[in-house]
């Protein structure tokens, strides 16, 4: 017997929804900014990962200092905002419906329930939503290439919540072939910019990912 104590700390581990910008309906950024208040990302922090996660709309910590809360506020989970979004979009529920294929790995028991979970959701908005379940192999092979409509992953990102590999042409995980050339110029005035500047310039940047979405964040670890 023993005794013992459970103390959670922030992390820069983001688990996110990739979109697939190339081709299919995510293509259209109307249709991957509905996504992004589509998604409950209380429930897969608090139910699913037992707490020991911090639901989050931008890609970087609400631990850091730097995280813009109200833009965070505008896309938290609104179904019926979402519904709204994608009716502006030219999906209607019922006539012309919305397909997705999502895509998740199968080898983690909590990443399975948040996948289930997330599908559910967009299935109650009238998607038609295809989960596949794949063995790691597998799944790194539908996400190099480009099987997907949205799929689930998890990065370890660094202190500085540098998103290149992600975001920019030829990144190492921009599975999704997201291209903004906005996006890119102001990551790159975000990683030079000096602490004074870190605020506004990583405000700039994600306000521009608001508009042009790349992925859904749901997420970071505890």
């Amino acid at each position: 017997s023993g005794s013992f104590d459970t103390v959670d700390y922030p992390t820069s581990v983001m688990l996110y929804v990739g979109f697939n910008t190339r081709s299919g309906p995510c293509q259209t950024a109307a249709v991957r900014q509905a996504l992004l208040r589509a998604f409950d990302r209380e429930t897969v922090s608090t139910a699913l990962y037992s707490s020991h996660a911090q639901p989050a709309a931008l890609p970087i910590s609400p631990a850091s200092p730097y995280y813009p809360e109200e833009l965070a506020q505008e896309l938290e989970y609104a179904p019926q905002q979402a519904a709204q979004l994608l009716t502006e979009g030219g999906w209607t529920k019922g006539r012309q419906s919305l397909s997705l294929r999502f895509v998740a790995p199968a080898d983690n028991p909590i990443r399975v329930s948040a996948a289930e979970h997330l599908a559910a959701g967009l299935t109650d908005l009238g998607i038609q939503v295809d989960l596949q379940l794949l063995a790691w192999d597998d799944y790194v092979t539908a996400l190099e290439g480009g099987n997907f409509d949205l799929y689930l992953a998890e990065v370890r990102l660094t202190a500085d919540f540098d998103l290149t590999a992600l975001i920019t042409a030829g990144g190492s995980l921009n599975y999704g072939g997201y291209a903004d050339t906005q996006a890119a110029q102001l990551l790159q005035e975000y990683r030079a910019a000096v602490v004074q500047g870190r605020e506004t310039s990583g405000l700039r940047l994600y306000e521009r990912l608001a508009e042009e979405p790349p992925f859904a964040v749901l997420c970071f670890k505890n």
